[in-house]
């Protein structure tokens, strides 16, 4: 069942990848990477509607047969290496704005996510609504505590790497941490048009996921780890 909000999901996909060619058409498990993020919008009981914001045919031909709206081709300067996934939404909006059509909720789901699916999407839009936030951003704990971590300079001197109070601690005494993984976004479209973000400056919440389901794919590496996983899903 649709909910009662009219909720607009803008999938982004463009032609150009520097570090990974061709990546969001690139077969996953034989379907085009870009085919898992679609098939997440289009099967969510959240999203009233789901428009895959593209400059490439081929991704709004997929698009089209997969049930997403793609009434357009994405302007050439917001489809550069240097565009914001930001003003991509904003462009979304100003679109169906354009035609008479308002949206209650706006949500970025990116196709570098293909873990993600449509149970993760309305599970965050219930947290969000039930806890009364603008907004939520979905999150996994880090693979390695950044307490761990620090900077090195030319010399190499570790004197001042670590924390000293936590040199000798084992590690599943470590507090914590969360890192974006990029699958979800969501926000009120106020809020959005307000501050021009996801990251809202109040009522924020994060949403939390598996390791497991926040691959996020920038490299051939990153790309065999998620074929590896959906293998064994199946």
């Amino acid at each position: 069942m649709k909910p009662a909000s009219k909720v607009l999901a803008v999938v982004t996909a463009r032609k150009g990848s520097k570090r990974l060619r061709n990546k969001n058409l690139k077969p996953l498990l034989s379907k085009p990477l870009l085919h898992w993020t679609l098939k997440a919008g289009v099967e969510s009981s959240t999203i009233t509607t789901c428009l895959l914001s593209t400059d490439c045919e081929d991704m709004r031909t997929l698009g089209q047969s997969m049930g997403a709206q793609v009434p357009f081709l994405r302007p050439t300067h917001l489809a550069s290496d240097t565009a914001k996934s930001i003003d991509v939404v904003l462009h979304s909006l100003d679109y169906f704005e354009s035609q008479g059509e308002q949206f209650d909720y706006v949500i970025l789901l990116q196709p570098t996510s293909p873990l993600r699916t449509s149970k993760h999407i309305d599970e965050a839009f219930v947290q969000m609504i039930g806890s009364g936030s603008e907004g939520i951003i979905s999150v996994c704990e880090v693979e390695h505590s950044p307490i761990w971590s620090g900077q090195l300079g030319q010399d190499k001197d570790m004197s001042q790497f670590l924390n000293m109070d936590f040199v000798n601690a084992r590690s599943q005494d470590l507090p914590p941490y969360f890192r974006l993984n990029g699958a979800i976004y969501i926000a009120k479209v106020a809020a959005i048009r307000e501050q021009k973000s996801f990251f809202l400056g109040q009522n924020l919440q994060a949403y939390i996921m598996s390791q497991r389901e926040s691959v996020d794919i920038d490299s051939e590496l990153d790309f065999k780890f998620a074929q590896l996983l959906m293998e064994e899903a199946r």
